[in-house]
């Protein structure tokens, strides 16, 4: 988990899974570029609306200049291959989708609500497989738990206020949050 909010962060490639990614960053508030000569009907749309910024060519290195972060995403294996060594060799973090080994950091699937923050790797093997447990999860936990974080969060924010001892606070808290589950 990484806090990208404002960070410029740059995906290359323009076609639904680079859509994604893009999404993806923008959601975590990152300042997204987009690098490729054309883009699908949701890229154009993040454009269009200002959520990312389009630069219209085929990657080159030089591009690469300032980003933090790096999703490389063309169907072009070469391609991809050039941004991973581009990154790297700047010391930016870099994913290239499907390649785990040409990366120095995976997206997980994740699912957010209410506080919670869960992320689910299968380590590349099965990306289909953590989309799946993330939809489960969203279904049959996350609404339960994100509703006890709300209450256990507020009895926290008072035990802070009216215990002084952390050890006590963290028996009372692990009593609650142990409590209705």
């Amino acid at each position: 988990m990484l806090d990208l909010k404002d960070r410029p962060c740059c995906v290359v490639g323009g076609g639904e899974v680079a859509g994604r990614k893009a999404r993806t960053l923008a959601g975590c508030g990152a300042r997204v570029t987009v690098v490729s000569p054309s883009l699908s009907a949701g890229l154009r749309r993040m454009v269009s609306s200002g959520k990312a910024v389009h630069i219209r060519s085929l990657f080159r290195p030089a591009l690469l200049k300032g980003f933090f972060a790096v999703i490389a995403a063309t169907d072009d294996p070469a391609v991809n291959a050039s941004v991973s060594a581009t990154a790297l060799k700047s010391s930016m973090l870099v994913n290239v989708v499907d390649v785990p080994a040409a990366s120095n950091f995976i997206v997980p699937a994740s699912v957010s609500r209410g506080g919670i923050i869960i992320s689910i790797s299968t380590s590349g093997k099965a990306p289909c497989l953590a989309r799946r447990i993330r939809l489960d999860l969203e279904k049959k936990f996350v609404p339960r738990y994100a509703a006890r974080l709300k209450s256990v969060g507020k009895a926290r924010r008072a035990l802070k206020k009216r215990v002084a001892d952390p050890a006590e606070r963290r028996r009372i808290m692990t009593r609650l949050a142990r409590s209705g589950s």
